[in-house]
């Protein structure tokens, strides 16, 4: 069975009570309107018969039947009237007059008596005049009537039927619409939209409309609010986060458009990938550009009720874009109190401008994008800092291995997996017993020790079995731990040095430790022989034969031990490479096989580092009642041929040429010049840092054609010596210029000054016995300053 609805029934049923009221108000005017129109006709007759009795009783009286008959038609022209009938005294009909005789309806007869005074007074009644009435007239007049009123009230009732139905439309329809829009929002179904003509009246169904509407918008926001921290919650790439963010505030706000600027750091732009109506394109602008830039500099809310006023809107955006803004918020998006991190912008109000909610509902999208932006922008900063840790883990070429507290193996790099013989895959989740099956007991105790002391472990130089395959490594454990220091793992590096092992055991017998880890390390081809630049070092202990036969052999071999184990310690911590010992004299390299722009500094720190030790151990030789020991130093740089030099049977990484040589020959110069340390011009013109130098001598080696300048460097002396070093420094280069320039003479006078300034210095003396030399023996006038060596 059909259910009618609210409206019909109440259509119904005021149709019905209308229908009834009218129906019964219809019958009551049409029986009133009958009694008074017969009222009105029984007046009439009465009155008819009194003024005609009056009339008739005269002629009646003297029996005058044709005034009679006269009055009689008189009265007849009423046509209600269609009879009269006059009856005398005996009873007899004395006048009988018809107007219809046709109508033979039942008619109303209304007699009144004939009453006669005669001359003495005497009244007496002398007949009786009869009305017959036809009820035709009274009838049709009647049914006159009731159409007249069957019309109007018809049509009444229509125009009440079709008030009922606007009054229903306007009443009924609005309360049903929003009774059913209250009951699908008690099922929590918020769709249903408030039409716009309820919210535009002024009756109570406005105010009720406006009321529902409120709530719904309230209750709407919530639950777009609510979606919008669900979408906050989810980790999703930059852009698409970006892209549901600015449609649910599109939802929220009940915008045309809104858009996200993101601060970009390293080009110092504002930049969007995600805009309504921009089609996913990216825009840059400087950070300072337009609205955005504006706000984004100030770091405050803008509010602007129409942007055609502002001078800082773009125009010609909208009319690339066929796009009209008005209106706009914008607010900053900050990561914290001091840092922006870029702008929201919502586009037109659809339905109004922005008001108070409006404003306080965008501060609140904007604090939660903050948040979100800030959140997306870390964990995308995350995953490529973890992506950059993943792709560093599975790089290095150590295996590592990351196990829980129950020693399962959680990630492995692709080392370990090749190391294991086994897939990246295919070890993770397994135990330690699965993959170390031989070497378990052992690693399980590492593990525990770890565990327990939460201290690191380093195994050098052991073993395990892999697959029946031994293999050499290195082994360290380091413990895991969370933030309240509790163990949660640990970490297994395993560095596989079987191939360096195998390596080092052939090479060892021609190569120096130093060049083969560095060789190991880098590129194994340098050890192939080249041409580079080096700066050579040789050290020799001055008369060290007599030292020798006076001391015996077992002391000469401590004092060469406890010697070179101080002075290669220099050598090594300025990046040397200790290239050979020849008796008690050292040779170092700097500079090969891999070249340092600081490379001839080096070597000179390093014999200055010499030189100071050599006091230091000199002083401990005293205290022990042993001899002194003195050396000298040379030290020169330039090409040389590197490479692996020997025989079949044995071979030995060193360099060679002539500035080796010369190096060779400025270490034995050093007795001759009576100075510990002597460098080339050549090792001089690289040197980067200040030192205490002085320029000795031009010199042609032994052997050689091209005379070199030779230097010797003080910064080895005590600070009183090298202050008085300094101070003779300018007399000392006078004496130089003036015995170049053949004034031996007064280049003897300075040199013979400075030697009773500085006696402990024993370069005077040897300049001292040139000069006289010389001035007894005065070279060729093509002397260039110049002196031989006649001896190497």
């Amino acid at each position: 069975m059909k259910k009618f609805s609210l409206r019909e029934k109440i259509t119904f049923i005021l149709t019905s009570i209308v229908s009834v009221v009218v129906f019964f108000a219809a019958f009551a005017f049409y029986s009133l309107e009958s009694y008074e129109e017969e009222n009105s006709l029984e007046q009439k007759i009465n009155f008819v018969l009194s003024i005609n009795a009056a009339a008739i009783k005269e002629p009646l009286w003297h029996v005058d039947k044709v005034t009679i008959d006269q009055i009689i038609k008189e009265i007849l022209k009423d046509q209600e009237i269609y009879k009269v009938e006059i009856i005398d005294e005996r009873g007899l009909v004395f006048a009988d007059i018809y107007n219809d005789k046709s109508i033979v309806d039942d008619p109303f007869i209304q007699e009144k008596s004939i009453s006669y005074t005669n001359h003495k007074l005497e009244k007496k009644d002398i007949g009786l005049v009869k009305l017959y009435l036809t009820k035709y007239y009274f009838n049709e007049r009647l049914e006159t009537f009731l159409y007249q009123i069957i019309i109007f009230y018809f049509f009444l009732i229509i125009v009440l039927i079709i008030s009922l139905y606007v009054v229903i439309n306007q009443i009924t329809k609005p309360l049903t619409n929003l009774t059913t829009i209250m009951n699908s929002r008690i099922e929590g179904n918020y769709k249903n939209k408030i039409p716009v003509s309820y919210l535009a009246r002024e009756d109570e169904i406005g105010s009720i409309a406006a009321t529902l509407k409120k709530e719904g918008d309230l209750i709407e926001t919530e639950q777009n609010m609510s979606e919008l921290k669900n979408i906050f919650m989810k980790r999703l790439p930059l852009a698409e986060l970006l892209e549901e963010m600015i449609d649910c505030a599109k939802i929220i706000l009940k915008i045309d458009r809104c858009s996200i600027f993101v601060y970009d750091k390293k080009n110092d732009e504002l930049f969007t990938t995600v805009s309504h109506g921009l089609e996913n394109k990216e825009i840059r602008i400087p950070k300072n550009a337009g609205l955005a830039g504006q706000c984004f500099m100030e770091g405050k809310k803008l509010v602007i009720e129409d942007v055609y006023k502002n001078s800082k809107f773009n125009k010609e955006v909208d009319k690339k874009t066929g796009f009209r803004t008005r209106d706009m918020i914008i607010v900053p998006l900050a990561k914290d109190e001091e840092e922006l991190i870029g702008v929201i912008q919502y586009i037109n109000k659809q339905e109004r401008g922005f008001d108070k909610d409006d404003i306080e509902r965008a501060d609140v999208i904007a604090a939660q994008v903050s948040v979100a932006l800030s959140n997306a922008i870390l964990f995308e900063e995350t995953l490529n800092l973890k992506n950059y840790q993943e792709s560093i883990f599975q790089s290095l070429s150590n295996g590592v291995i990351t196990l829980d507290k129950d020693y399962k193996i959680k990630s492995i790099n692709n080392s370990a997996a090749l190391m294991l013989d086994d897939k990246v895959t295919d070890s993770v989740e397994k135990s330690i017993e699965d993959v170390f099956v031989e070497d378990a007991e052992w690693i399980k105790n590492s593990l525990g020790k770890v565990r327990n002391t939460n201290e690191q472990e380093i195994i050098l130089d052991t073993t395990i079995t892999i697959k029946g395959v031994v293999k050499s490594i290195n082994f360290t454990v380091t413990p895991l731990k969370d933030i309240h220091n509790q163990h949660i793992g640990s970490i297994l590096i395993i560095e596989d040095i079987t191939s360096e092992k195998r390596l080092l055991g052939t090479m060892s017998r021609y190569l120096n430790k130093e060049v083969l880890e560095r060789v190991l390390e880098e590129d194994p081809t340098v050890l192939e022989g080249n041409q580079q630049d080096a700066t050579i070092l040789f050290s020799d202990i001055r008369s060290f034969t007599n030292i020798a036969e006076e001391i015996g052999a077992l002391n000469t071999v401590s004092l060469l031990n406890n010697y070179f184990e101080e002075m290669v310690d220099c050598i090594l911590d300025q990046g040397g490479i200790l290239d050979k010992y020849i008796g008690d004299a050292i040779m170092a390299i700097f500079g090969v096989p891999f070249a340092k722009e600081d490379d001839a500094d080096s070597a000179i720190f390093s014999a200055i580092l010499m030189l100071k030790k050599l006091k230091t151990f000199n002083e401990n030789r005293l205290l022990n009642n042993k001899k002194q020991i003195d050396i000298g130093i040379g030290i020169n740089t330039g090409k040389v041929i590197a490479g692996n030099i020997g025989s079949s049977k044995r071979v030995e990484y060193t360099v060679i040429g002539d500035n080796v040589n010369i190096a060779s020959r400025l270490e034995a110069l050093t007795k001759f010049f009576g100075t510990p340390l002597l460098i080339t011009e050549y090792t001089r013109d690289l040197l980067k840092n200040d030192y205490c130098i002085r320029e000795v001598d031009i010199i042609k080696v032994k052997g050689k054609k091209k005379s070199v300048k030779i230097y010797d460097i003080c910064d080895h002396l005590y600070e009183s010596q090298k202050e008085k070093f300094n101070e003779i420094l300018t007399e000392h280069n006078k004496g130089l210029d003036l015995y170049r320039n053949r004034k031996w003479d007064k280049a003897l006078e300075i040199y013979t000054n400075l030697s009773k300034k500085v006696p402990d210095d024993k370069l005077y003396p040897e300049l001292i016995s040139r000069c006289k030399f010389i001035i007894e023996n005065p070279p060729d006038s093509d002397w260039d300053g110049v002196w031989n060596m006649r001896e190497k």
